[in-house]
């Protein structure tokens, strides 16, 4: 349960829009993400931190999790460690693997991606 100290710390008198601040999360153990939707276009548009909706620049932030409706792959960052999974097909996997300028490994589920891991 939340409880606000004052007015300024209520959902949506921040950077967020009211209805997405109070609109459903996704709820994971220790984390909790506001849900928007964007199209891919807009996402790799180079002005895209522009128009999102959680930007507050400078410190505009790419999204922590990344799920089209098709549910084809999906991106996850984890914000206390240096890691961005992306799960989907071998084909997917493939291409990132062999992308030139990206740094690509395959890890097994039960990789540990502690800095000690």
């Amino acid at each position: 349960m939340w409880r606000f100290h004052d007015e300024e710390s209520r959902p949506g008198t921040g950077i967020l829009p009211v209805e997405v601040a109070n609109g459903p999360k996704l709820e994971l153990p220790e984390r909790s993400y506001f849900l928007a939707r964007l199209s891919l276009e807009e996402l790799v548009a180079d002005d895209w931190e522009e128009s999102v909706l959680w930007a507050d620049p400078p410190l505009t932030r790419t999204p922590s999790l990344l799920w089209p409706d098709d549910h084809a792959w999906v991106l996850a960052t984890e914000v206390d460690f240096d890691t961005t999974l992306i799960g989907g097909t071998r084909e997917l996997a493939e291409a990132l693997l062999t992308s030139p300028g990206l740094e690509a490994r395959e890890v097994e589920p039960t990789a540990d991606l502690t800095w000690q891991g």
